[in-house]
């Protein structure tokens, strides 16, 4: 069963007040850019020490890197993470659900299997997939007419998700198999 969407109420902007949908949406966007904006973290020694190390490494380049080198996703591999899926989840800007992916017929297992797999061999990720869908969800207890007192909640493809874990594994594969972790990284021991 669906939740339904909570309607906002108006919101104290930085100047007025947010009536309309738009205008709550810009108050909310405005607000979280001012809360996750990066701070000014500079300190000149440590972006020294960092150039110099940069600068100084040298990893072997050798010609196992090129995408000959990755194992195919098979199908099997696709089928294990759809089942994994929770059904309850939102689905992104694409509308497509969770529950809709787990009732995909096996063709359809095929395709997303290989469009996975070309993924990898034309080195291509679509903008379609990195675009999100950020739903403000009102903090518990807090002041529904304040801007700040939302939390962003980020809805992804499901698709692109999949894909993304393929990306995790063959990553840390690569990063393991050419000792690019460093002995103090805590994912060397446990990817």
């Amino acid at each position: 069963m669906r939740r339904k969407a909570q309607k906002i109420p108006a919101l104290k902007g930085e100047f007025k007040l947010a009536l309309s949908d738009p205008d709550k949406a810009e108050t909310i966007a405005l607000s979280l850019e001012k809360q996750f904006s990066l701070n000014n973290l500079s300190h000149s020694e440590t972006e020294e020490e960092v150039n110099e190390s940069r600068n100084n490494f040298s990893p072997t380049i050798n010609n196992n890197y090129q995408n000959d080198n990755i194992n195919s996703i098979q199908t099997s591999d696709v089928n294990k993470i759809i089942r994994k899926l929770n059904i309850k989840k939102a689905c992104g800007r694409d509308g497509i659900t969770n529950k809709m992916i787990k009732n995909i017929p096996c063709t359809m297992v095929f395709a997303l299997t290989e469009i996975i797999n070309n993924i990898f061999n034309f080195n291509y990720f679509s903008n379609a997939w990195k675009t999100a869908v950020v739903v403000p969800i009102l903090k518990p207890g807090k002041d529904p007419t304040i801007p700040e007192n939302y939390r962003p909640i980020v809805l992804l493809s499901t698709l692109s998700k999949i894909t993304e874990n393929f990306i995790l594994d063959k990553l840390n594969e690569h990063l393991i198999g050419n000792n690019f972790y460093a002995r103090n990284n805590s994912a060397s021991e446990n990817p």
